[in-house]
């Protein structure tokens, strides 16, 4: 880490999500306005297959750096070329299994139209997997900048060329070339910084250090896959089950999760170097003191962002995506319920005392109760059941690595996370939200002046009752106060 203070690293991050987040918010609202649902339905799927697999093949090892990296100074030219080079060769693998099973993947989700893509599919996915870790390599630098550029850059590019793609030639297969221009400039990019600061080079390859590393992530990757198969099986039941139409409404009502890669993620980038190196120096007392202050600042922003839209589901769903897609808004709401969970950071003191074994385990689990119940749900409740099952699973993992957490930590649950501070910021979110929803629902108004409206009144009331009533500490807003204004400052037409 550099001088500069994790909080306004964590701030520098979060304003490149936040940039790269506005350009592709606008992205699926655009698409469903201009593709059928069918259409929309098919690239949904194209998506659902990259980002499952994107997820699964890294197996650990890009998150492997922000524990790896902070600790082996001499390493890391081996850390980051045998990094780069695994991901290389999983990628050309998966590839190749995808252009092999192209006509048995698209028989499963009942679309013809589907085949065709998947080779193309696969050059995407391996080039994406390859420089997935170019952000992570800036964060454990201590270069939040750098990453909050990246971040910016490639989102930028995404909505350009996704819309411009689809102002030209209204196709899927367009769609997913244009997305594979974005992956090339990525690759390049990560090659030309290997290769300049880290001497990227086969012959860094360090047999013992690679295993060592692979001890540490494959655990960890495993956790990473049952975790995703667990937060996306309810879409291969859909899918199974389902047309394409049905599936891009399901697809629609996951629009929440962007949230949480938006603001929880780059907290948990941030501080987990940190927490390592204090575990390291067997600091517990600052370690769990960094955990809960965390977990605390999380909540001030993650409990009021799920109250608002929780009631305000339906006017985002349709201003977002029209009337077409009005059956979204319960699995909108469902998975809204996940939101709460994030704000506790449950696996990063486990990921310091390298317990990914555990943390494997406990995702196993819930990757097992989600399958079991998943075709029951669908039979008892439609569609809106496996949102259910999800939601539940999850929150079973959080509860099992808590407990083990605690364990660790040698603290009751009392005593584990900020309870009250958890309570104050839900309780006042909650009543404000509860304001705000009788005041505006007894006003006639459009979806979008209706939003305009709620959120302007809620975050008004929100912040004076958080200022007033001191949520936040005085160095806290010092520093909210001062990346502000620099960020002003910057953005003024003057400088």
């Amino acid at each position: 880490m550099n001088q500069t203070s994790l909080s306004n690293q964590a701030l520098i991050l979060i304003a490149g999500k936040i940039s790269a987040f506005a350009f592709s918010f606008f992205v699926p609202i655009a698409l469903v306005r201009l593709y059928s649902q069918e259409q929309y339905g098919l690239f949904q799927q194209v998506l659902l297959i990259f980002n499952t697999f994107f997820a699964v093949l890294q197996l650990g090892m890009v998150n492997s750096l922000l524990y790896f990296y902070p600790r082996d100074l001499e390493k890391r030219q081996a850390l980051l070329s045998q990094t780069f080079f695994f991901l290389l060769a999983a990628g050309i693998l998966f590839g190749i299994s995808l252009f092999i099973f192209q006509n048995q993947i698209a028989d499963y989700f009942n679309n013809p139209k589907l085949k065709p893509i998947l080779p193309l599919l696969g050059i995407y996915l391996l080039l994406m997997l390859v420089s997935s870790f170019l952000e992570i390599l800036f964060i454990v630098e201590g270069n939040a900048l750098k990453a909050s550029a990246l971040i910016f850059f490639t989102g930028f590019l995404r909505f350009c060329f996704l819309i411009g793609a689809s102002l030209i030639l209204r196709d899927v297969f367009v769609l997913l070339s244009a997305l594979t221009g974005i992956a090339v400039l990525r690759v390049t990019i990560l090659i030309f910084y290997l290769s300049k600061n880290y001497n990227l080079s086969f012959g860094n390859f360090n047999r013992d250090y690679f295993l060592s590393q692979l001890k540490y992530s494959l655990p960890f990757g495993l956790a990473g896959i049952f975790v995703i198969l667990t937060t996306t099986i309810d879409k291969y039941f859909i899918s199974y089950f389902y047309d394409s139409e049905v599936y891009a409404i399901y697809a629609i009502g996951c629009f929440q999760v962007p949230i949480v890669a938006l603001i929880f993620d780059p907290v948990i980038h941030i501080i987990l170097p940190r927490i390592s190196k204090l575990h390291k120096e067997s600091d517990i007392s600052k370690m769990h003191n960094l955990w809960q202050k965390a977990a605390s600042k999380l909540s001030l922003l993650g409990f009021p962002l799920f109250v608002l839209c929780f009631i305000l589901a339906n006017q985002i769903v349709v201003f977002l995506f029209t009337e077409n897609y009005k059956d979204s808004v319960p699995i909108f709401m469902i998975y809204l319920l996940l939101l709460p969970r994030q704000t506790t950071n449950y696996g990063v003191i486990l990921r310091a005392y390298g317990e990914t074994k555990y943390i494997s385990k406990t995702c196993f689990a819930s990757l097992a109760v989600a399958a079991t119940l998943m075709l029951p749900s669908i039979k008892a409740f439609g569609i809106s059941g496996p949102p259910m099952v999800v939601v539940f699973s999850l929150y079973l993992t959080a509860y099992l690595q808590l407990s083990k957490t605690r364990k660790l930590l040698k603290v009751n649950w009392l005593k584990l996370l900020p309870w009250n501070d958890f309570l104050r910021n839900f309780a006042a979110a909650a009543l404000i939200g509860l304001i705000v929803y009788y005041a505006i629902s007894s006003i006639s108004l459009s979806p979008l002046f209706s939003i305009l409206l709620s959120s302007l009144l809620f975050f008004t009331i929100y912040i004076t009752v958080a200022c007033r009533c001191q949520f936040l500490a005085d160095n806290d807003k010092k520093i909210v106060a001062d990346f502000l204004s620099k960020a002003w400052i910057k953005l003024s037409p003057s400088s």
